[in-house]
Formats: C-alpha cells, sequence, structure tokens
C-alpha cells in the first residue's frame, strides 16, 4: 500500500471513526504543523480532523547509514491529529473557566484519543504494512482549540521504479 492509499484510508476511517462526533472538516494536510484554525461548533459539528505525511527516510524501523537501493524500506512518518472547540474558556472579563468545563474539554480529548488510535490500528491492512506508533501528544487549550496528534511510522517495502502511479 503506497503511502498516499494509507493517507486516503485512514482519514476515512478516522472519519468514520469519530462519526457518532463528527468535525467541521477533515482533511489530508500538506506536511507538518496543521493550523488549528477551525475550532467552532455548528450543526453538531466540531472542530477539524487531518492526517498528514511529515517525511520518509530509508532504513526501518530508522535510518541505517547503509547505501540506498530497490531493496531498502521505507520509514514514511505519518500523523493523524484533531482539534476541537475548548468548552473550558477563560471568560472576557479574566475569569478561570468552571472546573467542569475543564474536565469536558479533558474528557472530549481522551474520546479522541482513542478512536483515533482505533483507526490507525484497525483500518489500515498490518499485511502490507509495519507500523510502530510513537506517542499521543495532546493539544493544550490554546486560541479556543484542544486535542491532539498520534504519530506512527509506517513501513513501505515498495521498489517503485517502475511505476508512475503515485
Amino acid at each position: 500500500m503506497r503511502t498516499v492509499e494509507v493517507l486516503e484510508k485512514l482519514l476515512a476511517c478516522a472519519v468514520e471513526r469519530i462519526s457518532c462526533y463528527p468535525t467541521c472538516r477533515s482533511f489530508v494536510h500538506p506536511g507538518q504543523d496543521a493550523v488549528h484554525d477551525v475550532c467552532s461548533m455548528s450543526d453538531g459539528h466540531d472542530g477539524q480532523l487531518w492526517v498528514a505525511h511529515l517525511g520518509t527516510q530509508p532504513g526501518w524501523p530508522s535510518p541505517t547509514g547503509l547505501p540506498t537501493n530497490c531493496a531498502t524500506a521505507w520509514n514514511d512518518v505519518i500523523e493523524v491529529g484533531i482539534v476541537r472547540c475548548a468548552r473550558g474558556k477563560v471568560t472576557d472579563q479574566g475569569t478561570a473557566p468552571h472546573p467542569n468545563l475543564v474536565t469536558e474539554d479533558a474528557m472530549i480529548q481522551e474520546r479522541d484519543r482513542i478512536l483515533l488510535r482505533q483507526a490507525i490500528l484497525c483500518c489500515l491492512p498490518i499485511e502490507s504494512r509495519d507500523m510502530l506508533i510513537q506517542d499521543w501528544e495532546p493539544i493544550p487549550p490554546s486560541g479556543g482549540c484542544v486535542g491532539g496528534v498520534w504519530t506512527f511510522y509506517s513501513r513501505d517495502d515498495g521498489c517503485d521504479c517502475d511505476s508512475t502511479e503515485l
């Protein structure tokens, strides 16, 4: 399975996994640092979901420093992330948010963590790729958004010298 297929399949599966709690938008982001610019709620939708290919390097599970050839396994770094509208916000008067709202943000963050982990582990065909999950990095409340990002490594054995397909 090519990296483009992994990104498309992971996005579709993540959208399906969170369908009871849909986001306002979902997309494949080009590279690192997806901007958290949709942290609003509208018609039962909340925030944004993305997947991104952060980079590729020769060698599995880490670079070997050896010459690269058609037999070299490649290591793709992929992330899947989500942000939601923070419920526990400091008021315009500078008052701290109610503890129940802060707790609600944390529970939503945990729910999304589990659902996105399921998307990674349950939807990608393991038989054609090896994976190493690096970590879940929570995104603390900032700019009205709260969420998190899973990062994982995916092995790609494809020697695609004869292919012009993505």
